[in-house]
């Protein structure tokens, strides 16, 4: 690659940088956005002499990064991967930055394996309910059952939403991704139904789907 090769690509990720960046402000929730920014803004930085244009994409990409990670993980949607088979009961990821549960912490549910086959089903427990972002109303829902399992929607779902802890809940397993990247299966897709309320719904086990954000 010729050294004006070299600079014009510089410009064009300093470019692309600034844009990823000012993206980001309204995208945030998609860290890759902002991780973008901050890659090409640093090439820019490197090779090219306008140091503005991608300094502020730079800037822009870290801020709003930072912004995504105070609302929780970078992805919050725990791929069914990390869940032992043999130990469903096991939690390797936590779910909260204080890695507990703290308004469930004292409270135990009986465990059964989680449906791993398409159309099959298992009576789980309610173990906590919250916002897709935390404390964020209007975020979309979120639950936990005792499985470890979860469901996950950008949407606000009644049916979690008039649930509560401590409620026995039939969840089955609607359909698993394909073509997902090796140990990336978010986008598992579960229906439930509350036994206390009879209401039912059907939400995802992750904010995105694999290959996603």
């Amino acid at each position: 690659m010729t050294t004006d090769q070299k600079k014009n690509l510089a410009k064009g990720l300093s470019v692309a940088s600034i844009c990823l960046g000012i993206a980001s402000i309204f995208l945030w929730e998609f860290s890759i956005i902002s991780i973008l920014a901050i890659i090409f803004g640093i090439v820019g930085l490197l090779f090219n002499k306008n140091k503005w244009t991608p300094g502020i994409g730079l800037t822009l990409g870290i801020i709003f990064l930072l912004v995504r990670i105070s609302q929780g993980h970078i992805d919050r949607g725990i791929p069914a991967s990390v869940i032992s088979n043999n130990n469903p009961q096991a939690i390797v990821t936590p779910l909260r930055q204080n890695n507990s549960f703290p308004s469930q912490q004292n409270n135990t549910y009986e465990v059964n394996q989680p449906p791993d086959k398409v159309g099959q089903c298992q009576e789980t427990t309610v173990a906590e309910i919250s916002t897709r972002l935390d404390g964020v109303a209007g975020s979309g829902s979120y639950i936990i059952y005792a499985d470890n399992l979860q469901q996950i929607s950008y949407d606000t779902i009644q049916g979690i939403e008039d649930s509560i802890v401590g409620d026995k809940v039939n969840l089955c397993l609607v359909s698993v991704p394909t073509n997902c990247p090796p140990g990336d299966d978010r986008g598992i897709v579960y229906s439930a139904t509350n036994i206390r309320t009879g209401e039912n719904w059907e939400a995802q086990d992750s904010e995105h789907s694999c290959g996603g954000a």
